[in-house]
């Protein structure tokens, strides 16, 4: 097997059904270790981006992830997005960051499944606590680490959720550019 990097690494992927009083939405959550190297220097562009804001979008865990949950009512709604923990709007200072998101959330729906790597540490020490950010995964599900893993680290699931992240976030720019 040949393993390419990919400016990525230690991805994972959640739905969870949630309500806003009445209103049922689907929250999707993505996380993803950003790095750099010969094949993406997303680590340093998303820097970049977020430096313009005072660095309030970096990720409070770990500085090198990136955590994007986007919630639906249904597809009539325009989404909302949260990037590490703070609600992201739609202004113009923030369509970098948007940009970003979506050309983050193509690349990994059009990965191979080879160029998913999760790392030994990260699924040890950081990974029950990286995809939730306000809770650790295996109280919310009330699943024994590091049992409840398994499922939120494969490639399939993570690359269809990106794919649905990317085409809510192109529905939520249609709706602010209109």
């Amino acid at each position: 097997m040949d393993i390419h990097f990919t400016g990525i690494r230690n991805a994972s992927y959640i739905v969870n059904t949630t309500k806003n009083g009445s209103i049922p939405m689907k929250e999707r959550i993505l996380n993803v270790q950003l790095t750099d190297d010969e094949f993406g220097n997303e680590l340093s562009e998303f820097k970049k981006i977020i430096k313009t804001t005072g660095g309030e979008f970096l990720n409070r865990l770990n500085k090198d992830f990136v955590n994007i949950n986007y919630f639906s009512i249904n597809r009539d709604d325009a989404p909302a997005f949260i990037l590490n923990g703070k609600l992201l709007q739609e202004t113009d200072q923030n369509l970098p960051i948007f940009t970003f998101i979506g050309k983050l959330t193509k690349k990994i729906s059009k990965m191979h499944n080879d160029n998913f790597v999760n790392d030994l540490s990260y699924l040890k020490f950081q990974s029950d606590s990286a995809l939730l950010l306000d809770q650790k995964l295996s109280k919310a599900l009330d699943e024994e680490f590091p049992y409840c893993l398994e499922r939120f680290h494969q490639p399939d699931k993570i690359k269809k959720g990106a794919a649905k992240i990317n085409k809510g976030l192109q529905h939520l720019m249609i709706e602010y550019l209109a």
